[in-house]
């Protein structure tokens, strides 16, 4: 590959089957929570097709694109990550609203925007974090 290159979601998930037993799948748009923790219960990400608008490159509320492909997807290259979401997505299964607003709220302030210790030091971690470009 070169820096013109261009990776399309099957050739990130050709990567990610190999290295986790994770795929992508592709969604229109934001999806409900228990659709996400169901794709997640199956070692499938949902990811939104289609891009920021270009006077808001810096954030965007809603998951685009560039959020999901640079944001969350190096996470599914962790096993370690890939078996916390996978088991965040079993929990999910068959349960009440309630549940799925108190999963959803771990996983918003964890994996989207949440703070993690290293060596004593604190440290900013998300995909929220990491796909904004402010």
């Amino acid at each position: 590959m070169n820096e013109n290159f261009i990776p399309q979601l099957e050739d990130i998930n050709q990567y990610l089957i190999k290295k986790t037993q994770w795929r992508i799948k592709p969604v229109n748009g934001v999806i409900l929570q228990r659709d996400y923790f169901n794709g997640l219960a199956f070692r499938t990400f949902p990811c939104a097709q289609y891009m920021r608008h270009p006077l808001k490159t810096k954030f965007t509320p809603d998951p685009d694109v560039f959020h999901e492909v640079v944001g969350h997807t190096p996470t599914f290259c962790d096993k370690r990550f890939c078996d916390i979401s996978q088991e965040m997505g079993i929990l999910s299964l068959g349960e009440d609203d309630n549940i799925i607003k108190i999963l959803t709220n771990i996983y918003y302030f964890t994996f989207e925007y949440g703070l993690i210790k290293e060596n004593g030091e604190l440290k900013c971690n998300g995909a929220g974090l990491t796909s904004e470009l402010g």
